[in-house]
């Protein structure tokens, strides 16, 4: 038998008692202090070892031989399993062997949770110098943990201290208990206080009665430190202290702090500047211990995701339209929170290692591959039957919708297949979206109780799922968490505009709510598969970020049992990251340094809004209406209007009249209460741009024609005829089918629908205009005045056709590439049309870059991806250029809402910070980006902004020149590091440093000469890049990249 040589030494003590096993010396341990009765070397690991018994023995020497009156040892399994069949004590005294105890225990669990030994000694015994502790085992197959050794004095007061964690925050309050033995008869009177290092920090006056007895403690946590309890009692009774471990104040929360980090995270990502590890497991396995050494050991704080709830065993499993039962616990089957699960999270409320608790993981995708789309279990029937009683009340208006003769509610079977559009699949769909928001909604409401102080949110699967399962609908799960928290990876045709268009969906569906990227990356697939690069992720999430992203989590670290997630890694076995990793790891670094604006401002108001067509999703159950509305948005963005997605919730709250603009992709279904809020936007001076038979039925397929009032024509029919159009001096532009059976994956979820026609005829208004007719000169679009507004109708899937542009072309008119990766920029023509429109509506971009050309060869515009967010002082903007040239001296303007007096460009991908010279005249910024290649955020202020820095070597071995310019509205104060990207340990020894508001202050940071140079390098051979961190405000960060002087030298 062995014992690992696996030991954490809390402090420095005297002597040493020997742990042997069989005949072997396995270990040493320290001894006790003269007036502590805990062995603080532990814990070590007694190892199991070829199915072989084995025999531990501690050796515990006690100065003066002062009687014992009991000792006790804590234990805890490695692998869930622990044992011990039998424990014997003996005295040594003048070199004499006593036995005192010997127990033939056999003691075994299933659980890691500590169990204690203790012999309990006769009262009166006497002392031993030294005393024999033997721990024997049957078997060694098993690992064991000997966490902690305890010795009770027999004529000594006993004081432990037991505080509440291990971890807490700067501004908080340490607490916890001490528990007092008195083994005397009568009270002991005095003074007890506790001790950090020589500091006294709680103190109390006591009459400690006979027996045991507990007293609550709790103290200021002023500042960041490390220390561990002591107590002292001011008495004439002699104290067996017991001190704490080490307990850890960490630095107060700052509101600037941004949440960015890695699945799967480690030390190395903390090194990179990450923040946050998201892991999945049950969160009842969560401990103060675990979170403890999360932060200690990686310097993250921990996102756990899943929850496990108790469930009743009747009617538990999902069943699936075939009335097959399935693995997947049926979401509506009763629930509760377990009694260990909910003690694990009352203790872990408010941990500052704990960033939140992520309920399910990824709801939606365990019904991709269940037949009709739901679930039918016994439990979700019920719900279903009651929730169409509360919506109809009477049954008898139920059947004249449904065309049904039920008797009660209860008769009521919802549909099995989509066999097309009808009143009982829309209302089975819109239930699904009910039942998760429900289950979501009781989940949040188990859990919270327990964690007030702590964020709780759901992990819904990405954006561009809603064409899967169209379950989860956001606006109806702001009451079920704190945090709106989704999955999303960019993928497919507008793969690059998933984040931006996600969150400008998300954020409108929320309310308050904060939102985050639980687990991203992208994985979007180009034409030749050519590598990713670092950045791309520059270009997905800067967008994201200005669009108000609180935090991400990028998937992920590499661990060894994702090896068919390879593709996402973000470093390799070796360390070395990935061009997603090294994009990664930058974004991180801009986000925190931008924290100070992102984390206090808004998006300000969009121009345009695109309608989310739930009903045309529910009764067009295939990627039809998505990607109309895909479409729509990418138009808009490419034109750089701001656009908001919007559903029929945010219509029946009044808010249309905060935009300009609506656009109604794919809606032939639509609510007549919603065509009526949008006939009235219109009329009052809104302007609608529709398409293809929108408004044509209300949401459960009955003909209505909401709409055709507004719109200024007579629908003669569809036809699939037509496949081109003419516009002005552009002719036979190109009209696309829209896509209806997109299937990436292979899924089988998907109903057969029949195609849609790609065109209407209608019979114009006679106060219509025409700007696009089809080859027999019927109307493609028309465009009237109705009311105070105006209103343009495509009689063509025109969105959808818009976005099946690439995708249905044998050549390449404008060959758009960056390196060998074809762009999707759809037909010009179309942007042409819809642009001379909103120009004629007098509608106009807030930011304004010059990149257009009417020479589609150079024409940059549509490859821009435009940002804007802000604050009272500051706003900011953002450009994500993916188009293949890199521009010079390029002339931008932009609508501001106040006076600008600085102005700085960042380059997030270069990582530069330069300022600029510019003009602020009537509310327009103008000025000259000098390089646009990738990513730029311009950051116009006027009196205040976030802390920047810019950082150089100005030659090999030289101090690195750090100029700090604090534009924050208060006094930051913190520190200046320089370290190596990736490394745990610092480059050089942190620089103390103190800056008024406005205030700009240069410093010098000389590197560590004893650094190993070994770690400036990757296991590649690549230079590592060098950073200084500066850290204020408790834990908020900013960065500056260290460049080379401009002979480009050291710093890489």
């Amino acid at each position: 038998m062995t014992l690992l040589k696996h030991w954490l030494v809390l402090a420095a003590l005297a002597a040493a008692p020997l742990l042997r096993g069989g005949d072997e010396n396995i270990g040493v341990s320290a001894l006790p202090a003269p007036d502590t009765g805990t062995v603080s070397e532990l814990p070590a690991i007694w190892k199991g070892g070829e199915g072989r018994p084995s025999t531990v023995m501690l050796t515990i020497r006690i100065p003066g031989g002062e009687p014992l009156s009991e000792i006790a040892l804590k234990s805890r399994s490695i692998n869930r399993w622990w044992v011990i069949s039998g424990v014997t004590l003996e005295g040594v005294r003048d070199g004499k062997t006593v036995k005192l105890a010997a127990k033939p225990w056999f003691v075994r669990g299933e659980d890691d949770t500590p169990k204690v030994f203790a012999i309990k000694l006769n009262p009166g015994a006497e002392g031993f110098s030294e005393y024999r502790l033997s721990l024997r085992r049957p078997h060694g197959f098993l690992h064991m943990e000997l966490s902690e050794l305890n010795v009770v004095f027999a004529g000594r007061l006993q004081a432990e201290i037991r505080p509440e964690r291990t971890l807490f925050r700067a501004g908080g309050t340490v607490s916890g208990t001490v528990k007092l033995n008195n083994p005397f008869p009568s009270p002991v009177s005095g003074r007890l206080k506790l001790f950090a290092g020589e500091t006294c920090v709680w103190e109390s006056a006591l009459a400690v009665p006979p027996g045991e007895s507990e007293r609550v403690w709790s103290f200021p946590a002023a500042k960041p430190e490390t220390f561990r309890l002591t107590p002292r009692f001011e008495s004439d009774a002699k104290l067996a202290a017991h001190s704490t471990g080490e307990l850890r104040i960490l630095p107060k929360r700052s509101r600037y702090r941004m949440s960015v980090g890695t699945a799967h995270g480690s030390a190395q990502s903390a090194a990179l500047g990450f923040t946050v590890r998201h892991d999945w497991s049950d969160a009842s396995g969560l401990s103060d211990r675990v979170l403890s050494s999360i932060v200690r050991e990686q310097s993250l704080s921990r996102s756990n995701c899943g929850v496990t709830f108790e469930t009743a065993e009747d009617g538990r499993y999902m069943v699936n339209a075939d009335g097959e039962t399935l693995k997947n616990i049926a979401m509506h089957v009763p629930r509760r929170l377990g009694a260990e699960t909910a003690g694990v999270f009352d203790e872990l409320n408010g941990h500052p290692g704990l960033e939140e608790i992520v309920y399910y993981n990824e709801h939606g995708y365990h019904t991709w591959h269940v037949r009709g789309l739901a679930d039918y279990s016994k439990h979700t029937l019920r719900l279903y039957r009651d929730w169409l009683k509360e919506r109809y009340r009477d049954i008898s208006a139920l059947n004249r919708l449904y065309g049904t003769n039920c008797r009660d509610f209860s008769g009521i079977e919802p549909p099995r297949k989509f066999t097309g559009p009808s009143a009982a699949w829309f209302d089975w769909m819109e239930f699904r979206r009910y039942s998760v928001a429900q289950y979501f909604r009781e989940a949040y409401s188990l859990i919270k109780p327990h964690l007030p102080d702590t964020p709780i949110m759901p992990k819904p699967i990405n954006f561009d799922y809603y064409a899967v399962s169209t379950a989860a609908d956001p606006w109806l799960l702001r009451d079920a968490c704190d945090v709106y928290g989704y999955d999303i990876y960019p993928f497919q045709r507008e793969g690059y505009l998933d984040p931006a268009m996600s969150l400008d969906f998300h954020r409108t569906q929320v309310g308050e709510r904060p939102l985050k990227f639980l687990e991203s990356n992208f994985e979007f697939r180009r034409v030749n598969q050519t590598e990713k690069s670092s950045a791309d992720m520059h270009l997905l999430y800067m967008p994201a970020f200005l669009r108000g992203l609180k935090g991400v989590y990028f998937y992920c670290w590499h661990q060894a049992w994702t090896q068919n997630h390879r593709g996402f890694w973000l470093c390799g076995p070796d360390g070395v990251l990935t061009p997603q990793g090294r994009g990664a790891a930058q974004v991180a670094k801009a986000a925190q340094t931008l924290a100070p604006v992102l984390m206090t401002g808004r998006v300000p108001p969009a121009t345009a809004a695109v309608y989310f067509p739930w009903e045309e999703i529910s009764q067009t159950p295939n990627v039809a209406p998505i990607s109309a509305m895909r479409g729509a948005y990418k138009l808009m963005t490419q034109l750089h209007y701001p656009t908001d997605i919007i559903s029929h919730h945010n219509i029946a709250a009044g808010e249309l009249t905060r935009y300009r603009v609506l656009l109604l992709p794919l809606s032939r279904h639509l609510r007549p209460e919603t065509a009526q809020r949008i006939a009235e936007f219109v009329r009052a001076g809104g302007i609608l741009i529709a398409e293809y038979q929108a408004g044509r039925f209300d949401q459960f397929h009955r003909e209505t024609d909401s709409l055709r009032g507004l719109l200024g024509g007579k629908s003669l029919g569809t036809t699939d005829a037509f496949k081109s159009f003419d516009a002005g001096d552009d002719k036979g532009i190109r009209l696309y089918a829209p896509i209806t059976k997109e299937t990436p994956f292979g899924w089988r979820h998907r109903p057969n629908v029949e195609p849609i026609d790609r065109a209407e005829r209608i019979a114009a208004a006679a106060d219509a205009e025409i700007p696009a007719r089809f080859p027999d000169g019927s109307p493609a679009a028309i465009e009237r005045t109705a009311g105070r507004g105006r209103v343009l109708y495509f009689a063509a899937t025109f969105f959808n056709s818009y976005r099946n542009y690439f995708y249905t072309l044998n050549t390449l008119p404008n060959p758009a590439t960056r390196g060998n990766e074809i762009i999707n920029v759809g037909d010009p023509a179309y942007r042409r049309l819809l642009r001379a429109f909103l120009d004629r509506c007098e509608v106009r971009p807030p930011m304004r870059p010059a990149l257009g050309s009417d020479d589609v060869e150079t024409d940059d515009s549509p490859f821009q991806i435009l940002s804007r967010f802000g604050n009272a002082e500051c706003i900011l903007f953002g450009i994500a250029n993916w188009g293949p040239h890199e521009r010079h001296a390029v002339a931008f303007e932009a609508d501001v809402p106040f006076e600008i007096r600085r102005l700085f460009v960042m380059d997030t991908v270069r990582e530069t910070l330069k300022e600029l010279p510019f003009r602020c005249e009537k509310g327009v910024l103008s000025t000259t980006l000098p390089q646009l290649d990738k990513s730029l955020v311009l950051i116009a202020m006027r009196n205040a902004g976030p802390l920047l820095a810019v950082a150089s070597q100005p030659g090999e071995g030289k101090p690195v020149a750090v100029r700090v310019m604090n534009f924050l509205p208060e006094q930051a104060a913190g520190t200046l590091q320089l370290r190596v990207d990736g490394i745990p340990a610092p480059l050089s020894e942190p620089l103390a440093f103190t800056l008024s508001p406005g205030e700009e202050k240069c410093f010098e940071l000389e590197p560590d000469r004893g650094f190993d140079a070994a770690l400036l390098r990757d296991k590649r051979g690549e230079r590592l890049p060098w950073y200084v961190w500066i850290t204020y405000d408790g834990d908020a960060r900013a960065f500056a990249r260290v460049h080379a002087n401009p002979e480009g030298l050291s710093a890489p």
